[in-house]
C-alpha cells in the first residue's frame, strides 16, 4: 500500500489489543502485540488506557474477566463478537501502579516456572519413551 496510514491504525510492540471477534481461547480476547510495527485489523480494538497502567497487568485483568466478556458477547457456536460499547462496560479492578507492577512480575515468574516444569516433564517423557523402546526392542 502506497497511501498514508492514519496513526490511529498503527500498532507497535507492547500495545495492548483486544480481538473483539473470534473464538474464545484462541483468537478472542486481550493480547499484547510483539511482532513489530503493523496496521490494525478491523476485528481488533487498540486499547488506549486513560490512566497510568501496567499493560501486562491490564491484559491479566481482561483475562480474569474473559468469562463475563464472553457472556456479553454474541455470535454463533464458537465464534463470538463484542461491541466496543459492551466492552467498555466491563469493570476491571485497577490497584495502584506499584501493586500492578508487583502482580505482573509475580505472574511472569509463575509463567516462567510453569514453562520450566513443562520442559522438565517433556524431558522425563522422552527418557521414559526411550527406556520403553529399549526394553521392548530388547525383549524380541
Amino acid at each position: 500500500y502506497d497511501g498514508e496510514i492514519d496513526n490511529k491504525y498503527l500498532i507497535n510492540n507492547g500495545q495492548l489489543l483486544f480481538a473483539w471477534s473470534g473464538t474464545p481461547g484462541t483468537s478472542f480476547g486481550a493480547f499484547i502485540w510483539n511482532k513489530g510495527k503493523a496496521i490494525l485489523n478491523q476485528h481488533i480494538f487498540k486499547v488506549l488506557p486513560k490512566i497510568e497502567i501496567n499493560i501486562e497487568y491490564l491484559k491479566i485483568a481482561f483475562d480474569m474477566q474473559l468469562n463475563e466478556i464472553i457472556k456479553k458477547a454474541h455470535g454463533g457456536v464458537g465464534l463470538r463478537h463484542i461491541t466496543k460499547n459492551e466492552l467498555e462496560k466491563i469493570e476491571l479492578v485497577i490497584p495502584s501502579i506499584n501493586e500492578q507492577n508487583s502482580f505482573a512480575a509475580f505472574v511472569q515468574k509463575s509463567e516462567e516456572s510453569k514453562a520450566a516444569i513443562q520442559a522438565s516433564l517433556d524431558s522425563i517423557k522422552q527418557v521414559y519413551k526411550k527406556i520403553i523402546a529399549e526394553n521392548l526392542g530388547g525383549s524380541n
